[in-house]
Parts: C-alpha cells; sequence; structure tokens
C-alpha cells in the first residue's frame, strides 16, 4: 500500500466526517493507484508524442525529480507534525501535510494548533517553489503549440483521476455527504498533486 492511498483515505476521513474510520478500509484507494499509473503513463507518451525526444525526456527527468522532491517536502513535514499531535495524545495519521484540508487541532494547545499550520504552509510554500523551478526549466523546451497539447493532456489526466476517485469513494459518501462531488473533485486534485 502506497502512501498516495493512506492519503487518499485520511483525506476523504477528514473531508466527510459523517463517515466513520472503522468502515473505510485502508485499502481503499489501492485499486485506485493502476488508474492513476495507467492515466499518468498516458500523459508521459503524449509527452513523448509530442515533443522531440531530448525534449521529451528531458521534461519526463524533471517530472520525475520533482516527484522525488515532493515526496522529501511531505515526509519532512509529516515528521516535525506527527509528533506534535502525540503530544496531544492524537495521531495524525497518513494525512497529507500539503493538502489544504487539514484534519481537526481540537485538542491541540493553540500554540501547536499555529504550528502545525506553520509547517504545513512553509511545506506548501517549498512545493509552489519547487513546482516553479521545475516549470521554469521545462517551458523553454516548449512551444506554444505544444503548450496546448500538454494542457490538454494533463486535463484527460485528471479526468481519470477524478473516474477512479469517484469509483473508490462515491460509494461511501452517497447518502452520508452533503455534496459528494465536491469530495471526488477534491481528492482528484490532492492525487493530482502527488504527480
Amino acid at each position: 500500500m502506497t502512501d498516495l492511498a493512506l492519503a487518499l483515505r485520511a483525506g476523504l476521513l477528514v473531508r466527510c466526517d459523517a463517515l466513520d474510520p472503522a468502515h473505510v478500509p485502508r485499502e481503499q484507494f489501492v485499486d485506485s493507484l493502476a488508474l492513476f499509473e495507467a492515466a499518468d503513463d498516458a500523459y508521459r507518451q503524449a509527452i513523448r508524442a509530442t515533443l522531440r525526444n531530448d525534449a521529451a525526456q528531458s521534461i519526463i527527468a524533471e517530472a520525475r525529480a520533482f516527484r522525488i522532491a515532493l515526496a522529501a517536502i511531505r515526509e519532512r513535514a509529516h515528521a516535525e507534525i506527527a509528533p506534535i499531535y502525540a503530544r496531544a495524545g492524537r495521531a495524525y495519521g497518513d494525512h497529507d501535510p500539503l493538502d489544504t484540508v487539514a484534519p481537526s487541532t481540537a485538542g491541540l494547545a493553540h500554540v501547536d494548533s499555529v504550528r502545525v499550520a506553520d509547517c504545513s504552509d512553509r511545506a506548501r510554500d517549498d512545493a509552489a517553489r519547487l513546482r516553479e523551478r521545475a516549470n521554469g526549466r521545462i517551458l523553454p523546451l516548449l512551444r506554444p503549440e505544444d503548450i496546448t497539447t500538454l494542457i490538454e493532456a494533463k486535463r484527460t489526466r485528471i479526468v481519470a483521476f477524478r473516474g477512479a476517485i469517484h469509483a473508490a469513494a462515491m460509494p461511501l459518501l452517497l447518502g452520508v455527504a452533503a455534496k459528494p462531488s465536491d469530495i471526488v473533485e477534491s481528492l482528484a486534485t490532492l492525487a493530482d498533486g502527488w504527480y
């Protein structure tokens, strides 16, 4: 089971507190991972089909490096936040510290709630700078027509992510969540943030 599947489960539970965690298996999003990978593979194929070989390989390598660096940011932020929750007898669990929908800080001292917010904000700022640097290296490799084609390929990927999340989450959300489609959309955005 990967961190992304667990983060999606944690994100689902934060977004819909009417769900009982005991009724949401830890494996809830494991089957979605293969669909994400297939969608991301199709996106990489679009990059290869659109760009000359050296540019395509550079962009794919940059995306891979970005993903690795992003994982390090997540890991560092999680390592800072989890002990804060633990001091209050709570578990931060599998939550993605880059997720803008955060677990409740009820039971944490005010100063600890502020520390959690600060850690998450710093991690999101680091991720934004990392994304900006990656985009700065990628953009010069693209022609205007390439950008249009790759934006469409990326849209196709997020639609596939949304479909995978919908299949995994909607059976749990129907009749429980006020706006289940908003939750699906938010989780698809979370998944896209890992890619």
